[in-house]
């Protein structure tokens, strides 16, 4: 984890590392967050399912959705390989067309274990 101090090429895939495209998860082990997860910054710019509205001086309304037409532009959060540290955080989006195709835009998947996964307390009543 880097804090508050501006990454290095050891925490993640963003320009300065010059590989130049996507790596694997857990190339960048002192990039690892404080609940473990690795790869949360750089590498591929991740979507979102909030659509990006362009108003001016606005932030974007979080309406998730399920789906995008190919002309709309959900948002995009986390920078990517060829963009450099300043975009390497949560707060900083941007966005693609939902048609567009590039190595340079993913998504997360996440497994949970069921075993560790938390439980309903609340049933009946």
């Amino acid at each position: 984890m880097w804090g508050d101090a501006p990454p290095t090429p050891e925490h993640a895939n963003y320009d300065a590392t010059a590989v130049h495209a996507p790596t694997a998860v857990g190339c960048f082990p002192q990039g690892q967050a404080a609940c473990g997860a690795l790869d949360l910054a750089g590498n591929v710019w991740e979507w979102t399912c909030t659509l990006h509205r362009p108003t001016p001086n606005a932030s974007p309304e979080l309406s998730p959705q399920s789906d995008f037409a190919p002309e709309q532009q959900p948002i995009i959060r986390g920078g990517a390989f060829n963009w450099s540290h300043e975009y390497l955080h949560n707060q900083q989006h941007y966005w693609f067309s939902a048609a567009q195709r590039r190595n340079l835009v993913g998504f997360r998947l996440v497994q949970v274990d069921h075993a560790d996964a938390p439980t309903d307390n609340h049933k009946g009543a």
